[in-house]
């Protein structure tokens, strides 16, 4: 049993890591290669201001109906579309392309993540010993799961630099004019509209191939899962006044999906749990668009993000794994007080960075320390919920989605039109925001369990 648990788990996260290698590699270019008219932000906040609605409206409805599977293999094809569209770059298929690519934000992530879950959740319990040992995949299961899954940073941006870097003319140095006053965290899109060259690849063709390359990945990892991957137990969701789906119309099946969603987004702990998942989301939107062109295409060239970014997902893909233990050892609040710690300083040093040739180093450690924060938070997050709505999986994963997507869309409609010295602030107060609301949440859940201990030592003593 065991055995195919684990098979069907390494189909799922290799399928969905090679599909989502190709998504980030272009992620993290588009804020770059499309800085004319801010047509690469723009396309990113139209993917993730759709997948927002996606994962209100739809997700729930998808995985409650077709299960985490199909919804994985949809999404997968929404990214496909996505990379066809930056073949020919311009508002007439950007626009398109970002509108399917959203399905692959919304759904990619939430069904990958209840498929995992429900994989290990419903492994049948002999006894109370493996009962209890089912809870397991609160840490080791999802440290894997994303510990492989993050990997996806570093084969996209070794891809990425590979490419562009190969093709660049040997004649072409980035550190020649010494001028990096309106870089880093002093970047304002309104100072740098007027010099776009180290943003954009100097060899057309080498942006082409690299498409190419991302477009295969992405069609391979779909046939993987349409033809290996076997559907997994759906858990069954609590809604208020029912326990099961209305199935009778399209209309009831949509009515009872947005009921049972909005009753688990009022939830007190949800509301509660909320700041943390926001600041996630708006987090990476910044790694992928502001510090990517701030940080990294302003001072090094855009040739040089694919390799600074590679270095995040190292960190990131590695943490993955490490969080999910480190949870296990030492508990989750120990974790969510380090890890806010160390992001605030990470900021901290971040505003008082100023770039020059003898400093340029100091960018790839800046992106080691934002993939360490990327990957722990990730797992993390992801733990608590699990922790908190064991039995509603699907909405608590939605909700997560719908929360990382809102703030991602924030971010990258700020990034380009809000200085990033504003940005930085703002991430910081919203750290600090989201570990104290995951500090009520906790400590309230831990009183209830007291309360509940209490209440049953007179009926055991009896």
């Amino acid at each position: 049993m065991v055995q195919r648990e684990t098979k069907y788990f390494l189909i799922a996260v290799i399928g969905t890591t090679i599909n989502i290698t190709a998504y980030v590699g272009l992620l993290d270019l588009q804020s770059s290669i499309h800085i004319s008219h801010n047509l690469g932000t723009t396309s990113l906040s139209i993917t993730f201001g759709c997948g927002l609605l996606l994962s209100l409206f739809v997700t729930p409805l998808l995985l409650c109906n077709l299960g985490a599977k199909w919804t994985l293999i949809l999404g997968e094809f929404g990214f496909s579309v996505l990379t066809l569209a930056n073949f020919y770059p311009g508002y007439v298929t950007i626009i398109p392309g970002s509108i399917a690519g959203s399905m692959g934000e919304s759904f990619v992530w939430t069904a990958s993540q209840v498929y995992v879950a429900n994989l290990f959740l419903h492994r049948p319990a002999d006894n109370e010993h493996d009962a209890d040992s089912n809870g397991e995949i609160t840490d080791l299961w999802f440290g894997r799961f994303f510990g492989i899954l993050k990997t996806c940073v570093i084969w996209a941006n070794l891809i990425s630099y590979g490419v562009l870097y190969g093709f660049k003319s040997s004649s072409i140095s980035n550190f020649t004019n010494g001028n990096y006053s309106n870089c880093a965290s002093n970047f304002c899109y309104a100072t740098t509209k007027h010099g776009s060259g180290s943003y954009i690849p100097h060899n057309r063709n080498s942006l082409y191939i690299l498409l190419g390359v991302y477009l295969v990945l992405q069609l391979f990892s779909v046939c993987l899962h349409v033809f290996y991957l076997e559907p997994a137990e759906r858990s069954a969701a609590h809604i208020p006044n029912s326990t099961t789906v209305v199935r009778t119309s399209i209309l009831n099946i949509i009515s009872s999906s947005v009921k049972s969603t909005a009753y688990h987004l009022t939830s007190t702990d949800q509301i509660l749990m909320t700041p943390i998942i926001f600041y996630y989301g708006f987090m990476v939107s910044y790694s992928l668009s502001d510090f990517t062109r701030a940080f990294v295409s302003c001072t090094l060239g855009v040739e040089e993000v694919g390799l600074v970014m590679a270095i995040y997902g190292v960190f990131n893909a590695t943490m993955g794994f490490g969080a999910g233990k480190a949870s296990h050892m030492f508990g989750l609040p120990i974790v969510y007080i380090v890890t806010c710690s160390f992001d605030i300083g990470n900021y901290v040093v971040q505003l008082l960075f100023r770039p020059e040739v003898a400093t340029r180093y100091w960018v790839f450690a800046l992106a080691a320390m934002l993939g360490t924060s990327d990957g722990i938070w990730q797992t993390v997050i992801s733990i608590s919920e699990i922790v908190y709505f064991r039995d509603r999986l699907e909405l608590a994963f939605a909700g997560v989605s719908f929360w990382q997507v809102l703030a991602m869309t924030v971010g990258f409609i700020m990034s380009g039109r809000v200085c990033l010295k504003i940005r930085l602030i703002l991430l910081i107060s919203n750290v600090v925001l989201g570990c104290f609301g995951y500090g009520i949440t906790e400590t309230k859940r831990r009183n209830t369990r007291n309360y509940l201990s209490e209440e049953n030592e007179p009926i055991l003593e009896s």
